[in-house]
């Protein structure tokens, strides 16, 4: 594992991220695999059962780890 020193670079400009642009309040952030052995379904089950599209809150996922290597 590694990091590719074209993308992450501290030297390229930052992307711009305002956290309140939607007007949520709070970020959950998962970061993972989106794969049901991971508990994906789980994760999104229980936001959208605690949530409202009213509430002001939002999830972000960032998924990662849902290919394999075939040998």
């Amino acid at each position: 594992l590694g990091f590719d020193e074209r993308v992450f670079n501290v030297e390229q400009p930052r992307t711009p991220y305002d956290p309140g642009s939607d007007g949520a309040e709070f970020t959950f952030l998962y970061v993972g695999g989106t794969i049901e052995r991971k508990g994906i379904d789980i994760l999104m089950r229980a936001f959208l059962e605690e949530f409202r599209r009213s509430d002001t809150v939002r999830i972000i996922v960032k998924d990662s780890g849902t290919k394999h290597v075939d040998i």
